[in-house]
């Protein structure tokens, strides 16, 4: 008889957005387990600001753009599809992505990274980055989301001119699933999952004074995530490399190997 998967018949809840959420759901299915989705952030676009429209206008100013989440790919490029800009725009810049998931994603618009960072977070990749290119005084292009750390671009600003542009918007839920929050409350659950800190800190201001407990079974992706668990009081189960979905599952049939064994 073939060994049984140390994820199956586990419960996991989802706090990210549904798109990931769908994601992360048919990978577990796959190993039998089973994720309640109980979204507590939501994204979309930012709206027109001085900033993104002299983005449009000059883009051929920058030499790198510089992604530190697969949000931030997908709207920079919808919103640079609705200027004027010649088709093969793209193409004298330089990009830097966050991990193999987000490289794939720039793939999709036919774009091939010149720099890939398997960092645990954003400002891993801008240490990295300044250590590995051995440039000074570009001028990079940063497209953020509006609660997005700061901290990545802080430190490309010691060697580096940037630009910063909120292309995203993320806005924390107020109401949480009531069937996500009733399995929380029981105990009947294996691990909540966090995939950034605005989803965790939502979880604080809106999950956290309803179901009152001291500890939490939770696991989440990169350290900029585990740093702000940390922050609040809590102890993490688990924390993954910043290296998207992918490396989530692996790590979570790691953890719970070593748990069955």
């Amino acid at each position: 008889m073939a060994d049984r998967d140390p994820l199956s018949g586990k419960i996991f809840i989802g706090t990210c957005t549904d798109q990931k959420a769908d994601r992360i759901k048919k990978l577990l299915e796959t190993k039998d387990a089973e994720l309640i989705k109980m979204p507590l952030i939501e994204t979309g676009k930012a709206g027109l600001s001085r900033e993104i429209k002299y983005m449009q206008d000059h883009l051929a100013l920058f030499d790198w753009v510089f992604f530190t989440s697969g949000y931030g790919i997908r709207f920079f490029f919808g919103l640079m599809h609705q200027t004027d800009a010649p088709s093969n725009w793209h193409k004298r810049l330089k990009y830097a992505v966050i991990g193999k998931a987000a490289e794939e994603i720039l793939h999709e618009y036919g774009i091939k990274a010149d720099y890939v960072n398997a960092g645990a977070g954003g400002e891993d990749m801008a240490e990295l980055f300044l250590n590995v290119v051995n440039e000074t005084g570009n001028k990079i292009l940063f497209p953020t989301g509006n609660l997005s750390e700061k901290g990545a671009v802080n430190i490309l600003m010691r060697k580096h001119e940037v630009f910063p542009v909120e292309v995203y918007r993320t806005r924390m839920t107020d109401h949480p699933d009531r069937e996500a929050m009733d399995i929380i409350s029981s105990g009947k659950y294996d691990m909540i999952l966090f995939l950034s800190p605005s989803a965790f800190n939502n979880f604080l201001r809106v999950c956290h004074p309803v179901l009152k407990q001291q500890t939490y079974r939770m696991g989440c992706i990169g350290h900029t995530t585990g740093k702000a668990i940390r922050a609040a009081g809590f102890t993490p189960d688990l924390i993954a490399g910043g290296k998207g979905i992918d490396d989530l599952l692996y790590h979570l049939e790691k953890y719970y190997y070593i748990v069955l064994t």
